[in-house]
């Protein structure tokens, strides 16, 4: 690692394991040149000599200076930025491996920063933020010096997964590589510090991309055990399994549309526990029945028996949408006063309805889910006639009405490993572990097409949302699989669409 950093309690050095693990996870072509970026003590050099690289085949470049090293590599140039080098070569290489600093721009000496600022993003048209840190512009540079073909392992903190500066870069890698692979520690695997680590693997820059890896582990031991334990490059999509890959796949947006729910632009005002809705005297009438967090979908289905159980525990389920005969009713009336005096109907969200009062709510959704979760996206259904939800979620339409367990099956697809392989891409993860998903992202999500046969569906899926929510999502994705991918021959289109087209959300029909 290249310490870019005065303080030596600042340094942190790869373990040798990790550095071994990582050197095999890119296969050595016979001719295949490999650059180490940030060499530091060069535990990636001794890595690479014993994996069987040839010496005159690598290439090191280190800020610092340290005896010794120069044996373990065909050249090796101590004392050098490697950001300022990175702009200014002409060489290209086939394999790139280190481990870069992770120290925010702001913290690095003025030199490199500058060279930081100018180094390009991966659009080729803009460079580096000043709000970056020092790994995001490493990983920018690598990738300017891979030739077609090459592949890069680099072991990144956990910003990886959640930085917003970092997210053009996650999207190019999964775009870029055919091959892409990350591992997450949720600890770390370095001496001395707190926070989980990534290693991220990409191999075959410049080919066909296919659906990235993503692999979570509870502690560094873990994780270096699983990465002892692969052999080879990777070159599988989603999960290690022995089912055969879909047989049809298409976007979830060509099945169903994914929306926000209504905007009350007031919640205080509109949404209402049955007790005060009580309290205030308005009839049923001029409420309607919704849901409003996340805590109110926690089950495969939500039937009206469920949605009486959250109204009776005094939850916000009611929201304030009186109709036209309701206007006379006094409670009514006194309530929209009450409105009135305090403001509501010059709320920024409020003022531009017509009426004030009335939420506009999307159509009778099939179901509902939230859009930060700690397993991906997954679909509530829903089964209570006139139930709705406001923002803080999203409602999920089907283009075509569909028997309750085709939906059933349909939300098993988007349970399934090849989508959870998805994840890391489309999604943003934060560093408390949830992954944030706006609706576009997962109606963008590429899901199987399951059986046209949804038999079993409902009661597959119910086990499947148990599973998710206690807590072990690869059983989820288990039962989620045999029921989409469990009979290749049953995998026919059940929804006449056979492949991938670009996202069309129409309305429902039928």
């Amino acid at each position: 690692m290249t310490h870019i950093t005065a303080h030596p309690k600042c340094k942190v050095y790869t373990p040798l394991p990790l550095a071994e693990a990582m050197a095999r996870l890119l296969p050595d072509a016979g001719e295949a040149e490999w650059l180490e970026p940030c060499v530091g003590q060069g535990v990636f050099l001794d890595a690479l000599n014993e994996a069987g690289v040839d010496r005159g085949r690598i290439f090191a470049v280190e800020l610092d200076t340290h005896d010794g090293l120069n044996h373990k590599c065909g050249t090796y140039l101590p004392g050098t930025d490697f950001l300022s080098w990175a702009i200014e070569t002409d060489r290209r290489f086939d394999r790139v491996i280190g481990n870069p600093p992770y120290l925010p721009l702001h913290r690095v000496p003025p030199d490199v920063r500058a060279a930081a600022l100018r180094t390009l993003r991966p659009d080729g048209r803009r460079t580096v933020p000043p709000k970056a840190n020092c790994w995001y512009a490493f990983l920018c540079a690598c990738l300017g010096l891979l030739r077609p073909g090459g592949g890069l392992c680099f072991v990144l903190p956990s910003a990886w997964e959640y930085a917003d500066y970092a997210a053009d870069l996650r999207e190019t890698v999964s775009r870029r590589f055919a091959h892409v692979a990350v591992y997450r520690s949720e600890n770390s695997i370095f001496t001395g510090v707190l926070d989980g680590c990534v290693v991220l693997v990409a191999a075959g820059y410049g080919g066909i991309p296919g659906t990235p890896m993503r692999r979570t582990f509870r502690t560094g031991d873990e994780l270096l055990a699983a990465l002892a334990s692969t052999t080879g490059p990777v070159t599988t999509s989603g999960e290690r399994t022995e089912r055969p890959p879909p047989s049809a796949l298409v976007q979830f947006g060509d099945v169903a549309r994914v929306r926000i729910g209504g905007v009350t632009g007031e919640s205080g005002y509109f949404l209402l526990t049955e007790t005060e809705r009580i309290a205030r005297g308005l009839p049923r009438s001029s409420v309607r029945p919704v849901v409003t967090r996340a805590r109110h979908v926690i089950q495969s289905a939500i039937r009206s028996v469920d949605w009486r159980a959250i109204r009776d525990a005094d939850e916000r389920v009611w929201l304030f949408s009186p109709g036209e005969s309701d206007l006379l009713h006094p409670a009514v009336a006194k309530y929209l006063k009450c409105g009135q005096d305090c403001g509501v109907p010059a709320r920024q969200k409020v003022k531009a309805r017509e009426p004030w009062y009335r939420t506009r709510l999307p159509p009778r959704p099939d179901g509902v889910m939230s859009g930060m979760t700690p397993y991906g996206p997954w679909v509530c259904l829903n089964r209570t006639p006139g139930l709705s939800a406001t923002n803080t979620l999203y409602t999920v339409h089907f283009h075509r009405r569909l028997p309750h367990a085709m939906r059933a099956s349909w939300a098993l697809s988007l349970l399934s490993s090849h989508v959870a392989a998805q994840h890391a891409t489309l999604g943003r993860r934060y560093s408390d572990g949830l992954l944030k998903f706006e609706p576009r992202d997962v109606m963008n999500l590429v899901v199987p097409v399951p059986p046209a046969s949804s038999e079993g569906a409902e009661i597959a899926y119910q086990k499947a949302v148990r599973a998710l929510l206690g807590g072990n999502p690869n059983q989820a994705r288990a039962i989620a699989d045999e029921h989409v991918l469990g009979n290749a021959e049953r995998n026919q289109p059940g929804f006449q669409v056979t492949a991938p087209r670009p996202n069309v959300v129409g309305e429902r029909t039928g």
